[in-house]
C-alpha cells in the first residue's frame, strides 16, 4: 500500500494523496513554496521541497516510473523518499541536539548545553502539539495538559524531563501567536510562567 501525504495549506489539511499523484501535483507547479506535506511516519509537517525537491526530480522520477512496471517504481519512489526524510530531516535534526550538547558540554559551557537541549525538547513537543490539533481538530486542552500526548498514536510513549529535571510546562493563551506555550521552569526551576529565566517555545 502506497504512503498517503497530507498538504497543509493556509490553515487548511488536504489530502490525502498517494506519492505519484503528489509527484503530478507538483510537476505541474500547483504546489507553493510555503505549502507543507506529512505522512504517516513522520515527526512533523516539512515543506514540500525538503521531500521532492522541486519540478526537475519529480519529472525524474515520473520518468523513470513510465519505463519500469509500476509496482517496481513504487518500490523504489518509496526507498526515494525514505532516503532524503533520513537526510533532511532526521540527521540533521540528532546532529544539531547531540553534536550541540557534546560540544558545548565537553568545552565547559553547560549552561548553553543545557539551554539548546531544552529548545530542542520544546520544539518536539510543539510539533506534537500540532500534529494533535491537526487529527482531533481542536487544541490541547489545558486540563489534558500536556499529558494529552502521552500514549498509542499520541505522540510520546513519556514525556521528557527538561535537563534540570523538571517537567515541562503547557498554558493555553489567546494572545501568543499558536495560541499556547510550552516552557521549561530553567535552571532556577521556579515557574515564571514563561518569563525570567524560564526556557519557552517562540
Amino acid at each position: 500500500m502506497q504512503k498517503q501525504f497530507y498538504v497543509y495549506r493556509a490553515g487548511a489539511q488536504l489530502g490525502p494523496f498517494v506519492e505519484v499523484d503528489l509527484q503530478k501535483i507538483a510537476l505541474r507547479g500547483e504546489l507553493t513554496d510555503s505549502d507543507l506535506v506529512w505522512t504517516e511516519g513522520m515527526p512533523g509537517w516539512v515543506p514540500w521541497l525538503n521531500i521532492f525537491r522541486g519540478p526537475a526530480s519529480v519529472s525524474a522520477i515520473s520518468a523513470g516510473s513510465q519505463c519500469s512496471p509500476q509496482k517496481q517504481s513504487n518500490k523504489k519512489i518509496v526507498i526515494i523518499v525514505v532516503a532524503i526524510l533520513m537526510v533532511v530531516i532526521v540527521l540533521p535534526v540528532l546532529m544539531y541536539v547531540f553534536l550541540a550538547a557534546g560540544i558545548f558540554m565537553s568545552t565547559g559551557n553547560l549552561k548553553f548545553a543545557k539551554e539548546q537541549r531544552a529548545r530542542g525538547d520544546i520544539q518536539a513537543i510543539v510539533t506534537q502539539l500540532r500534529m494533535f490539533e491537526m487529527k482531533s481538530g481542536a487544541p490541547l486542552s489545558q486540563s489534558q495538559g500536556l499529558q494529552g500526548l502521552v500514549g498509542k498514536g499520541r505522540g510520546f510513549d513519556e514525556l521528557p524531563k527538561d535537563p534540570w529535571g523538571e517537567d515541562y510546562l503547557y498554558k493555553v493563551d489567546a494572545s501568543s501567536p499558536r495560541g499556547f506555550w510550552v516552557y521549561s521552569k530553567g535552571p532556577n526551576r521556579k515557574d515564571n510562567s514563561g518569563s525570567g529565566d524560564d526556557i519557552s517555545s517562540p
